[in-house]
Protein backbone atom coordinates (compact mmCIF):
# COMPACT_ATOMS: atom_id res chain seq x y z
CA UNK A 1 0.00 0.00 0.00
CA UNK A 2 2.39 2.16 1.04
CA UNK A 3 4.32 1.60 -2.32
CA UNK A 4 1.12 2.44 -4.29
CA UNK A 5 1.28 6.10 -2.52
CA UNK A 6 4.65 6.71 -3.31
CA UNK A 7 4.26 5.84 -7.21
CA UNK A 8 0.93 8.08 -6.97
CA UNK A 9 2.87 11.18 -5.83
CA UNK A 10 5.72 10.47 -8.44
CA UNK A 11 3.17 10.60 -10.86
CA UNK A 12 1.62 13.58 -9.53
CA UNK A 13 4.79 15.37 -8.80
CA UNK A 14 6.13 15.06 -12.38
CA UNK A 15 2.95 15.95 -14.37
CA UNK A 16 0.84 12.48 -14.88
CA UNK A 17 2.78 9.87 -17.02
CA UNK A 18 0.43 8.11 -19.18
CA UNK A 19 -1.15 11.02 -20.67
CA UNK A 20 0.22 12.71 -23.76
CA UNK A 21 1.77 16.34 -22.61
CA UNK A 22 1.21 19.46 -24.88
CA UNK A 23 4.43 21.48 -25.18
CA UNK A 24 6.00 24.10 -27.20
CA UNK A 25 9.37 22.69 -28.61
CA UNK A 26 10.34 26.24 -30.91
CA UNK A 27 9.04 29.45 -31.26
CA UNK A 28 9.58 32.72 -32.28
CA UNK A 29 7.71 36.12 -33.34
CA UNK A 30 10.77 37.78 -34.53
CA UNK A 31 10.23 40.93 -33.20
CA UNK A 32 14.36 40.12 -31.05
CA UNK A 33 15.88 38.54 -34.57
CA UNK A 34 16.77 34.60 -34.63
CA UNK A 35 18.32 32.95 -31.99
CA UNK A 36 21.51 30.14 -32.15
CA UNK A 37 19.46 27.50 -33.57
CA UNK A 38 18.41 29.55 -36.08
CA UNK A 39 19.93 31.21 -39.23
CA UNK A 40 19.31 33.60 -42.33
CA UNK A 41 20.69 33.23 -45.50
CA UNK A 42 20.81 35.57 -49.04
CA UNK A 43 17.64 37.71 -49.34
CA UNK A 44 16.15 37.17 -45.95
CA UNK A 45 16.30 39.25 -42.96
CA UNK A 46 14.10 39.58 -40.27
CA UNK A 47 12.31 43.20 -39.22
CA UNK A 48 8.78 43.94 -38.35
CA UNK A 49 8.14 41.11 -36.75
CA UNK A 50 8.84 38.52 -39.59
CA UNK A 51 11.62 36.90 -42.00
CA UNK A 52 12.14 36.64 -45.47
CA UNK A 53 12.07 39.08 -48.23
CA UNK A 54 11.37 42.14 -46.66
CA UNK A 55 9.72 43.58 -49.82
CA UNK A 56 10.13 43.59 -52.96
CA UNK A 57 13.32 41.01 -54.31
CA UNK A 58 15.58 40.95 -57.64
CA UNK A 59 15.84 38.66 -60.33
CA UNK A 60 18.24 35.50 -59.09
CA UNK A 61 17.17 35.54 -55.66
CA UNK A 62 18.37 33.01 -53.02
CA UNK A 63 16.78 33.98 -49.80
CA UNK A 64 16.88 31.18 -46.54
CA UNK A 65 16.07 30.62 -43.00
CA UNK A 66 16.17 27.72 -40.81
CA UNK A 67 16.00 26.18 -37.79
CA UNK A 68 16.43 23.19 -35.57
CA UNK A 69 14.21 21.88 -32.29
CA UNK A 70 14.39 18.80 -30.00
CA UNK A 71 11.10 17.07 -30.61
CA UNK A 72 12.89 13.94 -28.68
CA UNK A 73 10.10 11.81 -26.98
CA UNK A 74 7.15 13.56 -29.13
CA UNK A 75 5.11 11.56 -30.94
CA UNK A 76 3.32 13.95 -32.74
CA UNK A 77 4.57 17.54 -34.04
CA UNK A 78 2.91 20.64 -35.76
CA UNK A 79 4.31 23.38 -37.65
CA UNK A 80 2.34 26.37 -37.69
CA UNK A 81 3.35 29.89 -39.23
CA UNK A 82 1.80 32.83 -40.88
CA UNK A 83 3.10 33.47 -44.64
CA UNK A 84 2.64 36.03 -47.02
CA UNK A 85 3.68 35.37 -50.97
CA UNK A 86 3.24 37.53 -53.52
CA UNK A 87 5.63 36.03 -56.63
CA UNK A 88 5.95 35.26 -60.17
CA UNK A 89 3.61 32.61 -60.38
CA UNK A 90 5.60 30.07 -62.92
CA UNK A 91 9.16 30.67 -61.77
CA UNK A 92 9.82 32.23 -58.52
CA UNK A 93 8.97 29.43 -55.61
CA UNK A 94 8.94 29.79 -51.63
CA UNK A 95 9.30 26.36 -50.44
CA UNK A 96 9.52 24.73 -47.10
CA UNK A 97 11.28 21.67 -46.47
CA UNK A 98 11.86 19.24 -43.11
CA UNK A 99 14.36 16.45 -41.87
CA UNK A 100 15.05 14.40 -38.65
CA UNK A 101 18.77 15.71 -38.93
CA UNK A 102 20.47 19.48 -40.27
CA UNK A 103 23.20 17.26 -41.58
CA UNK A 104 20.28 15.79 -43.93
CA UNK A 105 18.91 18.93 -45.51
CA UNK A 106 20.05 17.77 -49.08
CA UNK A 107 17.95 14.86 -48.88
CA UNK A 108 15.18 16.42 -46.61
CA UNK A 109 11.59 16.53 -47.68
CA UNK A 110 9.37 19.36 -49.15
CA UNK A 111 6.03 19.96 -47.19
CA UNK A 112 4.70 23.08 -48.53
CA UNK A 113 4.94 25.34 -51.43
CA UNK A 114 3.64 28.85 -52.77
CA UNK A 115 4.12 31.03 -55.48
CA UNK A 116 2.43 33.70 -56.79
CA UNK A 117 0.02 35.94 -54.36
CA UNK A 118 -0.99 33.94 -51.29
CA UNK A 119 -1.34 34.64 -47.72
CA UNK A 120 -2.64 32.87 -44.72
CA UNK A 121 -1.36 30.28 -41.77
CA UNK A 122 -0.21 26.87 -42.25
CA UNK A 123 -0.45 24.05 -39.99
CA UNK A 124 1.77 21.09 -41.19
CA UNK A 125 2.43 17.94 -39.17
CA UNK A 126 6.02 17.36 -38.98
CA UNK A 127 5.30 14.08 -36.40
CA UNK A 128 7.92 11.97 -38.91
CA UNK A 129 10.75 13.98 -38.53
CA UNK A 130 10.98 14.25 -34.80
CA UNK A 131 14.21 14.12 -33.29
CA UNK A 132 16.72 15.63 -30.96
CA UNK A 133 17.51 17.90 -33.71
CA UNK A 134 14.39 18.24 -36.07
CA UNK A 135 15.62 20.54 -38.85
CA UNK A 136 13.55 23.03 -40.81
CA UNK A 137 14.28 24.94 -43.97
CA UNK A 138 12.19 27.77 -45.60
CA UNK A 139 14.03 28.39 -48.83
CA UNK A 140 12.74 30.68 -51.50
CA UNK A 141 14.24 31.22 -54.98
CA UNK A 142 13.64 33.78 -58.14
CA UNK A 143 14.23 33.25 -61.71
CA UNK A 144 15.89 35.98 -64.19
CA UNK A 145 12.94 37.90 -65.49
CA UNK A 146 9.60 38.71 -63.42
CA UNK A 147 10.01 39.93 -59.84
CA UNK A 148 7.26 40.73 -56.83
CA UNK A 149 6.06 41.90 -53.83
CA UNK A 150 8.04 39.22 -51.84
CA UNK A 151 7.87 36.54 -49.37
CA UNK A 152 7.69 36.90 -45.25
CA UNK A 153 6.57 34.46 -42.29
CA UNK A 154 5.55 35.48 -38.71
CA UNK A 155 4.11 33.71 -35.47
CA UNK A 156 6.34 30.60 -36.24
CA UNK A 157 6.12 27.90 -33.50
CA UNK A 158 6.77 24.10 -32.98
CA UNK A 159 4.29 22.28 -30.86
CA UNK A 160 2.70 19.00 -30.28
CA UNK A 161 2.45 16.00 -27.72
CA UNK A 162 5.02 13.77 -25.94
CA UNK A 163 3.74 10.37 -25.87
CA UNK A 164 1.88 9.06 -23.23
CA UNK A 165 4.37 7.31 -21.01
CA UNK A 166 7.15 9.98 -21.44
CA UNK A 167 7.41 12.67 -18.83
CA UNK A 168 7.99 16.21 -19.62
CA UNK A 169 11.21 17.63 -18.64
CA UNK A 170 10.79 18.15 -14.25
CA UNK A 171 11.14 21.41 -13.38
CA UNK A 172 14.07 22.63 -10.83
CA UNK A 173 11.11 23.15 -7.78
CA UNK A 174 10.26 19.54 -8.35
CA UNK A 175 13.48 18.16 -7.74
CA UNK A 176 13.62 18.42 -4.02
CA UNK A 177 9.92 17.16 -3.88
CA UNK A 178 11.21 14.19 -5.07
CA UNK A 179 14.17 13.84 -3.31
CA UNK A 180 11.72 14.20 0.20
CA UNK A 181 10.11 11.29 -1.13
CA UNK A 182 12.69 9.07 -1.89
CA UNK A 183 13.88 9.86 0.80
CA UNK A 184 11.24 9.34 3.17
CA UNK A 185 10.38 6.12 1.37
CA UNK A 186 14.52 4.67 1.95
CA UNK A 187 13.98 5.33 5.43
CA UNK A 188 10.65 3.25 6.28
CA UNK A 189 11.74 0.47 3.98
CA UNK A 190 14.89 0.51 5.97
CA UNK A 191 12.98 0.76 9.18
CA UNK A 192 10.55 -2.29 8.42
CA UNK A 193 13.61 -3.97 8.07
CA UNK A 194 14.77 -3.58 10.89
CA UNK A 195 11.69 -4.05 12.92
Amino acid sequence: MRFRSLALALVLAIGGVGHAMAATAFSNDFSAGIGPSEYVYGAFSTGNGSVGTQGPYDNNALGAYGFTANLQGYTQATLTYNYDVGTEPCCDYFRVYAAANPLMLMDSTLIASYSGNQAGTASIDISKYASNATAVLFRFTSDGSVTGKGVSISGLSVSGGMGAGVPAPIAGAGLPLLAGLGLAWVRRRRAARAA
